[in-house]
């Protein structure tokens, strides 16, 4: 898994990444603590170069071992391979810098090689070796000559700068290495951004290097370096050797589960580590556990971010445990992440416990209506949390009410920000607002606020509804309860006469028999009964369609009988069809009653005659009359001997009496 993660090449990520600046507090007190006078921290020694040197090569040349072993892509072991193959001169010498410095009588005569067998060289260098200061940037560039590449121009140009962002720079872990030395003896550079620069896991352990001697850099970001689990074995074994490093970025990394133990173990070792970011990994449950017992007894982070990390259920409790426990964080982000029901009960319990935590993030966590009741026990306990996250959740505008109502009405909770991002309100949620708002300071962000349709009505129950209900078992049982046969009912909707019924046949149809029929539910009958999908539906369909629902009615019948029972959703619906049959029936005899009252009537079909002759509905209707007693005798083209001799006569017309 880990050769495929790093193999893979980085697109143009967009991601959400969590930013953060270092406190101004860290960055005076690491002022109040370098050396006045432009030395180092360190004093003007180069042996701290030197040691930082040294034990990258030893570090790198372990890690080409292990990448070798384990088939790492090729996009990193060609690097250190290559830098490996670019000194090997004549004699096979291991590139490295081993010292900075500048001989009284030639400035030029600094040596970046020495050979790895020869201690006793290693010694002469360092003796004669002149001990004089030199800035970053000349450090820089003349560890780029030695390494034979070309210095990146916009370090060279940020190193002035307390912050210096090489973001998405291309950068590998060739450049980073000149990088990487130059900043060991730094005091200028506070901020250093090298996110989204393919170094990989040798890249990473540079840095790391850098940052055992390194006493100045408070913020570091390595989103999307992609360290592996070398690299973050590097960072673990430094950085509790580090008393500076406030902050750290580690997210968009890949990190999966099985290496999420490192991730805790920088958690409890690393006690000048304030910041930690791992979004956007894939820590899961191994990983959610592993951080949430290293996050138990930690008193020394305040930020951590892990959203976007598959936490859900089982890892969300562990979390949720782990805050009961917690005696420093102050701001934990888990949005995006599957907490549901199980990581609110967890929360829930924990949140009466906890009195740091001031901040809470858990957006689109699967948080409904019905776990959004669990969370609210411990919110409304909580004494200390001042701000809580819960946007992108389905919890609804009833949801919305309850959280303000329980919050607002709390005596003991300090929440003054509440988020609630696309979770829809009404105008009942803004007056209940404006209501708390009287008494204290709370501010909401909401969702689109719903101008119609937002209350909330009981309709009856309507015992005739049959949306409910398959609607070509509706078809075939009111047919069966009718007892009409299937080639009877299919010639009534047949009234085209083509043997064949369309969906316009099946509305009219249905509509005749006064069965109440939606739109989808005639869809839903075409495409049951259309086998070929030809738009149409022929004797031969309707037979096999009757056969099926016969089939699954008869297995319906069975279940329930062996379950000794009957079947409720059977009998209620042939009750409603009956009812529906009945009150056809009863509508055709008061229609049927009607006509013959009105044909038996002398009088008034009196009248109406002698209306239709005087209005042109009877004119038309003489006019029909006299044109149908009229028989017309089509003349044949030959005349037999047999129609001569019997004197038969052909005209055009002869009028009947």
């Amino acid at each position: 898994m880990h050769t495929d993660r790093v193999n893979d090449k980085m697109s143009s990520a967009k991601v959400v990444q969590a930013t953060s600046t270092a406190n101004e507090s860290h960055l005076a007190d690491l002022t109040n603590q370098s050396h006045v006078g432009g030395s180092p921290r360190d004093g003007n020694s180069h042996p701290s170069l030197t040691r930082a040197v040294t034990r990258m090569i030893l570090r790198e040349k372990t890690f080409v071992t292990q990448l070798k072993k384990a088939k790492v892509n090729d996009n990193f072991s060609s690097v250190t391979v290559e830098d490996k193959d670019d000194s090997d001169d004549d004699d096979d010498r291991h590139e490295d810098v081993v010292a900075v410095v500048i001989d009284e009588q030639n400035d030029d005569d600094v040596d970046f090689n020495f050979d790895d067998d020869e201690e006793e060289k290693q010694d002469e260098i360092r003796k004669r070796a002149r001990r004089k200061v030199l800035d970053t940037k000349t450090i820089y560039i003349r560890a780029c000559e030695k390494y034979r590449l070309f210095p990146n121009h916009s370090f060279a140009s940020q190193i002035p700068k307390a912050s210096v962002s090489l973001r998405s720079h291309q950068i590998g872990a060739r450049q980073v290495k000149p990088i990487a030395i130059s900043l060991v003896r730094d005091r200028l550079i506070y901020f250093l951004d090298l996110s989204y620069n393919n170094i990989g896991p040798v890249g990473v352990m540079y840095i790391a290097e850098m940052l055992q001697e390194n006493n100045t850099i408070i913020d570091l970001n390595l989103s999307g370096t992609y360290p592996g689990r070398e690299g973050l074995e590097a960072l673990a074994e430094i950085l509790p050797l580090n008393k500076t490093l406030r902050v750290l970025h580690l997210s968009d990394n890949r990190i999966e589960h099985t290496e999420a133990h490192i991730i805790a173990t920088i958690i409890k070792t690393s006690a000048s580590l304030r910041e930690l970011y791992v979004a956007h990994n894939r820590l899961g449950f191994h990983g959610g556990r592993a951080i949430a017992h290293a996050l138990s007894t930690n008193t020394s982070l305040r930020t951590l971010d892990l959203q976007w990390n598959h936490l859900r259920r089982d890892s969300a409790v562990e979390i949720g445990r782990a805050l009961a426990s917690n005696k420093g964080l102050k701001l934990l982000n888990v949005a995006w992440n599957g907490f549901g029901k199980e990581g609110c009960i967890a929360m829930a319990q924990a949140l009466p416990k906890n009195l740091t935590l001031l901040e809470l993030d858990l957006t689109c966590n699967r948080v409904d209506f019905l776990s959004l009741g669990f969370l609210l026990k411990g919110l409304a306990k909580n004494r200390g949390l001042q701000a809580i996250n819960l946007g992108c959740n389905p919890m609804t505008t009833e949801g919305a009410k309850a959280l303000v109502q329980a919050l607002g009405s709390s005596k003991v909770s300090q929440i003054v920000n509440i988020d609630l991002q696309d979770v829809p309100i009404d105008g009942a949620f803004v007056q209940l607002v404006k209501s708390f708002q009287n008494g204290r300071t709370l501010t909401v962000k909401h969702g689109h606020e719903m101008k119609l349709g937002t209350t909330v009505e009981s309709n009856e129950h309507d015992a005739t509804n049959l949306s409910r209900y398959d609607p070509v078992l509706v078809l075939f049982e009111y047919m069966r309860l009718d007892n009409l046969r299937l080639i009877d009912m299919f010639k009534s909707f047949d009234v085209t006469h083509t043997d064949k019924l369309r969906k316009n046949d099946f509305r009219e149809g249905l509509s005749t028999l006064k069965i109440p029929i939606t739109e989808h539910a005639l869809e839903i009958i075409m495409e049951k009964l259309d086998l070929n999908k030809d738009g149409v539906v022929d004797l031969e369909e309707m037979i096999k369609g009757h056969r099926e629902i016969s089939r699954q009615v008869n297995q319906r019948q069975l279940k329930a009988k062996a379950k000794r029972r009957e079947d409720e959703g059977l009998i209620s619906l042939r009750r409603i069809l009956k009812e529906i049959i009945q009150k056809r029936k009863v509508d055709q005899e008061m229609n049927a009653g009607k006509n013959r009252t009105q044909s038996q009537d002398p009088q008034t079909n009196a009248r109406r005659q002698s209306r239709m002759r005087t209005t042109g509905a009877g004119q038309a209707a003489n006019t029909r009359l006299k044109k149908a007693s009229i028989v017309k005798v089509a003349q044949p083209k030959y005349v037999t001997s047999k129609q001569k001799t019997l004197g038969i006569k052909f005209v055009d017309t002869v009028k009947t009496k």
